[in-house]
């Protein structure tokens, strides 16, 4: 194998990583993985395949270097020529210690980068087509779960991918290298909105569907509207990621909007209920369910300056009220004129009549508004007689 690197044309990069050592006696230990000495003194290069995922374990992102030695990567870039890399000029992701890492601008899920299988590159006479490897960058690794003799299983070595997210099988840690290569060769990076950009976004997102909440009327409307925003953003995002390969957070804003638009309705709910309870509390006493179920569905009658129309209205008082009441009490008096309004109330409710007013001890009362009726004279004539009989 070292007699095969250095005889080799082309330039051979091996992998080496750091692995985390948990010694109870001395801690936590970062132990450096090195290739043989013998492949190195061989004129072999090396190149740190160390990846970190995110927090949710997708690895979106690849390192440049670490303790200041070039990455895989980036070593096979510097190998095909590629010029020093200044990282104060990249969008820089994040930083481990001082090494930076750039997002990978993924090509494509798994496989999408042409992969051969060991045995056929091993006899690629047969399993290959003709001169296939010519002029290719190779990256060699397992990307299979393998099964020695002794049925100890080793681990995979594949990653969920943001092309796993969307429904892609996790790609092999030989390919991810690859796609970071190719974002170094491309030159296209991602680069994701700062702190400040992403609240002003959601700030007027935020804005935007209070607007609509708060502006109109119509409840569908107010939904059509939202997901007009929602959609139209998530698509915005989606395009400027794609063309512009920058990118905008996507989750956040939506769950802000939905928030929002929850909020606002809720409390414009509120608000209205609240309003209703207060109109079915001045009305009680006055109106029949039916015309106060009317007025509560069809507020806008009620606008100032009214509507003309052809009513009737009855005019009733107690006989002799002046006299009845020298010989009451205050006390008394109020809970005579108390029961009296109760009864007279629900015959004229029971009529579909609205009481107007009281008037001391008189009562007016009117039919055909605000809820029509074509025999409104008529019920008024029964409301009257029905009056005459229970008192």
């Amino acid at each position: 194998m070292a007699a095969a690197i250095g005889e080799s044309r082309v330039p051979v990069i091996l992998a080496a990583t750091e692995e985390q050592v948990i010694d109870p006696r001395i801690g936590r230990l970062t132990k450096q993985l090195l290739p043989f000495d013998k492949f190195t003194q061989a004129n072999a290069q090396v190149g740190y395949a160390t990846m970190h995922p995110d927090s949710d374990q997708v690895l979106r992102q690849t390192r440049l270097s670490v303790n200041g030695t070039p990455s895989l990567s980036l070593q096979a870039f510097y190998a095909l020529g590629g010029k020093v890399i200044d990282s104060e000029k990249l969008p820089v992701s994040r930083y481990q210690k001082d090494d930076p890492e750039l997002f990978i601008n993924y090509s494509g899920g798994t496989r999408h980068i042409y992969t051969v299988s060991y045995y056929q590159a091993i006899d690629y006479q047969v399993f290959l087509p003709p001169e296939l490897l010519k002029d290719k960058i190779a990256f060699i690794g397992r990307a299979m779960a393998v099964e020695d003799l002794s049925e100890r299983r080793m681990e995979k070595d594949t990653f969920p991918t943001p092309f796993s997210l969307a429904g892609s099988a996790m790609m092999p840690g030989t390919e991810v290298h690859a796609n970071a290569l190719t974002t170094l060769l491309g030159g296209v990076f991602i680069e994701k909105a700062s702190f400040l950009e992403t609240w002003i976004v959601l700030a007027v997102l935020a804005l935007l569907i209070s607007a609509i909440v708060i502006g109109f009327p119509s409840f569908r409307l107010k939904i059509a509207l939202s997901i007009v925003v929602m959609v139209g953003y998530l698509v915005g995002a989606t395009l400027i990621f794609v063309y512009q390969s920058y990118w905008l957070y996507t989750v956040q804003p939506l769950f802000l909007m939905l928030s929002v638009f929850g909020l606002n309705t809720l409390y414009q709910y509120r608000q209205t209920e609240k309003e209703r309870a207060h109109i079915r509390k001045a009305l009680k006493g006055y109106v029949s369910e039916q015309v106060m179920h009317h007025v509560m569905e069809h507020p806008e009658g009620l606008e100032l300056g009214g509507i003309q129309t052809n009513a009737t209205v009855l005019f009733s008082d107690i006989a002799g009220y002046s006299k009845i009441s020298e010989n009451m009490t205050p006390k008394q008096l109020f809970g005579t004129l108390n029961e009296y309004f109760t009864l007279i109330g629900d015959v004229i409710m029971e009529q579909e009549g609205m009481i107007n007013k009281y008037i001391g001890d008189a009562v007016m009362a009117v039919w055909n508004t605000p809820v029509g009726h074509p025999d409104h004279c008529a019920l008024a004539c029964r409301a009257a007689l029905n009056m005459k009989r229970i008192v």
